[in-house]
C-alpha cells in the first residue's frame, strides 16, 4: 500500500523542491530486510522552512536525516534505505533556523519547540500520514512507514555551522536512534529564489469594479477593485491588482493609499481597514485578493505586496495610477510603475439619499399568518404611491411582522437583515420586523421603493426601521432605510394619510413561497443590481486570479489571520507544508 505523507490533516499542499546534494561518507548498504534501529550514517539532512504559522509565535519546519539510498526529490521521499521525517513548530528567530535545545513530542499542533506526532488520516478517500514518521524501504520489497509516537530530539551547532542532531524515538512501539553531525542545508519555502524588481509601465487595459460595502461588519468604508494587464479577457499577460478603501460616500477612486500591512489580525483589523487603505496580497484556496502582480505570463510568479503606496489621479475619464509595493515574503521584491488611460467599468454614481414625503395613496393587506412553520405572528404588506392602480409612478412597499393577535399594524418595526439564514430565521421573524427586500422569479417581496415610473431602479431595504402611528382613521408612517448592495442608497420620507384596506387579495398579494428562507437568500439576485452584485462574483473572474469581497468566505470578514498571513506560507498560501511518501 502506498501512503501518501502530510503535515497537518486538515492542510495539503504539494511542494516541489529540487534534490539537495551534501557531502557525506558513502553509504554502506543496508541488510536486505533487516530495518537498522541505530542509524550513524547519512547522505543528506536538511529542512524546509515553512515560515510562521498564521499568528502563532513559532516558526514551522520539516526536518529529514536520509539514509542509504533514500532522497526527496520533487517533494516525495524515494529510495533504499532509512529516513526520519519530523514535524516541527520552533521558537521565532532572526535567521530562521532550527533553534538548539531540545525537543519533545508535542501536545497539540501548536505547541512550540516540539515535533508533531505521527498519525494516520484519510482524506478523499486515501491513507495519509500527518506528523512525523519514519521511512525504510529494503532491497527488495516495499517501502513501510512507522509512526514517531514519543522521543527527544537534541539540536547542537559546533564551528558556526556543522549541525549535530540526535534523535531517540519511539515509532510503533520500536526505539530508534538517529545521529547526525555535518552540514545542514535548508530549503526556503516561503522566499524560494530572489525576485528582481519589476518596472512595469506599458500595462495595456484597465478594469474598474466597484464592490460597495465589502463586509457587513465594517461599515462607512467601500471597497474597490482595480485591474491592469495586457488582454481584455484577463486571461494571458501579465496582471496586477489593487484593492483600495474609500469612504463610504467617495463616488470615485482618485486618492493616495497605502498598503496595510501582511501582519495586522482579527484584533487589529475594525481600526486598520480605513479610508486610504489598500489591502496586502494574500491567498484564499485558489483565490488571489488584495493588492498583487504576476508579472509575466506563466502564473509562476506572484508577488503580493506587503507595503507600499498608490495614488490615483483622475482627468476627464482618464485615470494615472502610480504604484510602489514591495513583496516582503519574496526578498523584498519591489514592484513599481505607472498607467495612464481609462478604466473599463468606471464608476456608476448613486444618490446618496432619496427622499419622498408625497405619497398619495396608501393601501394595507392583512396577509394573516404568513408561514405554516411560524405560528404566533402576523404578516402586513404595506403599499404607499402614486396610483390607486398601483400600476403607474412611484411605489414603495412595507412587510411588516405583528404579534398574531394584532388587529392593526401601528408600531415600530426593524428591517431584518439580509444575512439572516434558516437556522436563525425562527427567532429573527417575530413581532416588530419588517421583511428585507428580496426577489423569487418575476415577484417583489419584502419591503422595497421604485423611485420613479420607469421601473428601472429597484432599491431593496436591508436595513433601517419604520414606524406606524395612527389618529383616528389616519395612519402617519415614517420609514429611514437602506440598501447596502445599491451603494448604501438611503430611502426615507413619511406618509400622512388614509390607508384602504383590502384582506386576501390575491392581485395584490404574490405567491408566497413554502418558506420564507430560500427567497431571502436571493436578496443579491435582484433584477435592478444584480449584474453589480453578479459581477462581484465572475465578471472579471475568468482565472483564479480575482477574489472578491462579495464572494468571500474566509478572509478579513471571516478569518482574517488566515488570509492575510496565508501569503507567508508555502507560495503565499494559507496552507502548512506537505510533503509526499511513496
Amino acid at each position: 500500500m502506498s501512503i501518501r505523507k502530510i503535515t497537518r490533516s486538515f492542510l495539503v499542499i504539494a511542494l516541489a523542491v529540487a534534490t539537495l546534494a551534501g557531502c557525506r561518507k558513502e553509504p554502506k548498504p543496508l541488510p536486505k530486510e533487516e530495518i537498522p534501529h541505530s542509524v550513524t550514517e547519512f547522505n543528506d539532512a536538511g529542512a524546509f522552512y515553512y515560515g510562521k504559522f498564521e499568528d502563532m509565535d513559532f516558526n514551522m519546519f520539516c526536518t529529514y536525516l536520509l539514509n542509504g539510498k533514500t532522497r526527496i526529490e520533487d517533494g516525495t521521499i524515494s529510495g533504499v534505505g532509512i529516513a526520519l521525517w519530523l514535524d516541527m513548530n520552533v521558537e521565532v528567530n532572526d535567521q530562521n533556523e532550527l533553534v538548539v535545545g531540545e525537543y519533545g513530542p508535542a501536545r497539540n499542533d501548536y505547541a512550540v519547540n516540539a515535533f508533531l506526532k505521527g498519525s494516520y488520516v484519510t482524506i478523499d478517500g486515501e491513507e495519509k500520514i500527518a506528523g512525523s514518521y519514519i521511512y525504510y524501504r529494503p532491497l527488495s520489497g516495499k517501502a513501510q512507514y512507522k509512526l514517531i509516537t514519543n522521543g527527544k530530539v537534541t539540536v547542537n551547532i559546533t564551528n558556526g555551522k556543522n549541525y549535530n542532531i540526535k534523535a531517540t524515538v519511539l515509532a510503533d512501539g520500536e526505539e530508534f536512534v538517529f545521529d547526525y553531525y555535518g552540514y545542514f542545508a535548508y530549503t526556503d519555502v516561503v522566499r524560494p529564489t530572489p525576485t528582481p524588481g519589476y518596472v512595469i509601465n506599458d500595462f495595456k487595459y484597465g478594469k474598474l469594479e466597484d464592490l460597495g460595502q465589502p463586509w457587513s461588519a465594517y461599515k462607512n468604508i467601500r471597497d474597490w477593485k482595480i485591474l491592469l494587464g495586457d488582454d481584455t479577457k484577463w486571461v494571458d499577460g501579465r496582471e496586477l491588482q489593487f484593492e483600495i478603501i474609500t469612504s463610504s460616500t467617495a463616488k470615485d477612486i482618485v486618492g493616495h493609499y497605502k498598503v496595510l500591512t501582511e501582519e495586522f489580525n482579527e484584533s487589529t483589523i475594525k481600526t486598520a481597514l480605513v479610508p486610504g487603505s489598500s489591502l496586502c496580497g494574500y491567498i484564499d484556496g485558489d483565490e488571489y485578493f488584495g493588492t498583487w502582480l504576476f508579472p509575466t505570463n506563466d502564473d509562476k510568479t506572484w508577488l503580493g505586496a506587503t507595503s507600499g503606496t498608490v495614488d490615483i489621479d483622475k482627468s476627464g475619464d482618464t485615470y494615472t495610477i502610480t504604484f510602489d509595493f514591495i513583496d516582503g515574503f519574496n526578498d523584498n521584491a519591489s514592484f513599481k510603475g505607472k498607467y495612464v488611460g481609462k478604466l473599463e467599468g468606471g464608476v456608476e454614481p448613486q444618490p446618496d439619499v432619496i427622499e419622498i414625503n408625497n405619497f398619495r395613496y396608501g393601501l394595507v393587506e392583512d396577509l394573516g399568518q404568513p408561514w405554516d412553520a411560524y405560528k404566533g405572528i402576523r404578516d402586513w404588506k404595506v403599499l404607499l404611491g402614486d396610483d390607486t392602480t398601483w400600476a403607474d409612478g412611484r411605489e414603495i412597499q412595507f412587510e411588516l411582522i405583528t404579534s398574531s393577535s394584532a388587529t392593526d399594524f401601528t408600531g415600530s418595526y426593524k428591517v431584518l437583515t439580509e444575512e439572516f439564514t434558516e437556522s436563525t430565521m425562527k427567532t429573527a421573524l417575530v413581532s416588530g420586523s419588517a421583511l428585507c427586500g428580496y426577489i423569487d422569479g418575476t415577484e417583489y417581496y419584502g419591503t422595497w421603493l421604485f423611485p420613479t415610473n420607469d421601473d428601472t431602479t429597484w432599491l431593496g431595504a436591508t436595513s433601517g426601521t419604520v414606524e406606524v402611528s395612527k389618529s383616528g382613521s389616519t395612519y402617519t408612517i415614517t420609514f429611514d432605510l437602506a440598501d447596502k448592495f445599491n451603494d448604501n442608497t438611503r430611502f426615507k420620507g413619511s406618509y400622512t394619510g388614509t390607508m384602504q384596506k383590502k384582506s386576501n387579495s390575491a392581485a395584490m398579494s404574490p405567491r408566497r413561497m413554502s418558506s420564507p428562507v430560500v427567497s431571502m437568500q436571493k436578496a443579491a439576485a435582484r433584477t435592478n443590481y444584480v449584474e453589480r452584485v453578479g459581477m462581484r462574483d465572475t465578471n472579471v473572474s475568468t482565472t483564479n486570479r480575482h477574489g472578491s469581497a462579495a464572494s468571500r468566505t474566509t478572509g478579513i470578514h471571516g478569518t482574517t489571520s488566515l488570509g492575510m498571513q496565508s501569503a507567508a506560507s508555502g507560495t503565499k498560501s494559507a496552507q502548512r507544508r506537505a510533503i509526499t511518501a511513496k
